[in-house]
């Protein structure tokens, strides 16, 4: 048999048993694999068959795409092919799925507010006067000191892009128009270069800074990095957007 013959005789064996590997989706032993291409081939050497099954694994039009030999053993199974289709991933959380865990976190763990609830959405919002979740400290009604409630904003963002926090950061400033303390809830995957602007700037302006994980809604794990400073209101706007968040936190007005 001269050379040529012979390369064109050991593809077809080659060619024909991963043909025949890959119609089995269970795989198929090297004995049943044999007996098939023998059949296929009975004109062909039964040692040269053999030793191309045999060697099928390590031959470079083959070893990518056959399971090797530790995880299948003696079975020849074909790789699945990569699927066209996209992978679902399941969705990022929405914004709006951290309002309620962090209103509890203003009342039970940084004690800022008596008070505190989701408020984006709300049907009252006048421009840029809409937190995400507003709430208020309000001494009960029989102590022996007596103040007006203080508000405290809070703008949260899943958006971890530049422009997307750097805005969240206006609105943060702009709430403190009407309200005594305002919070900036931002994600803690967010880029860390911007992350360290952001906390300078809210040191520099008295706005709260906090982190979380924006890929847990039922565990946000939100952190503490520059607690808000008080501020006094502007009276236009505290009369106007400050009463009226104060109206819906004690259940007199229109809900978010």
């Amino acid at each position: 048999m001269n050379k040529k013959k012979e390369i064109g005789v050991t593809k077809q064996v080659r060619d024909k048993a991963f043909e025949i590997i890959r119609s089995r989706s269970e795989g198929i032993r090297f004995s049943e694999l044999t007996a098939e291409l023998r059949k296929i081939f009975p004109d062909f050497n039964k040692n040269m068959i053999n030793s191309q099954v045999a060697g099928l694994r390590n031959h470079p039009d083959f070893k990518d795409k056959l399971e090797s030999k530790d995880s299948v053993g003696k079975i020849f199974k074909a790789v699945k092919p990569l699927s066209n289709s996209p992978v679902k991933t399941r969705d990022a959380p929405l914004e709006k799925e951290f309002y309620e865990s962090f209103a509890s976190y203003l009342v039970e763990d940084l004690r800022e507010c008596t008070v505190a609830k989701k408020y984006g959405g709300s049907p009252n919002k006048r421009g840029w006067s809409n937190p995400d979740v507003v709430g208020y400290y309000n001494l009960s009604m029989g102590s022996a000191f007596k103040r007006d409630p203080e508000i405290v904003s809070a703008e949260i963002k899943t958006d971890t892009t530049y422009d997307a926090l750097t805005k969240a950061f206006s609105q943060a400033a702009f709430y403190l128009l009407f309200s005594h303390k305002s919070y900036l809830v931002v994600p803690n995957t967010s880029n860390p270069e911007t992350l360290d602007i952001l906390e300078s700037l809210s040191i520099a302006f008295g706005i709260g800074f906090v982190l979380f994980d924006p890929s847990n809604k039922d565990d946000p794990n939100f952190t503490l990095r520059n607690r808000a400073q008080r501020h006094e209101p502007e009276m236009e706007y505290l009369n106007t957007d400050g009463v009226r968040v104060i109206r819906f936190l004690e259940g007199k007005g229109e809900t978010g």
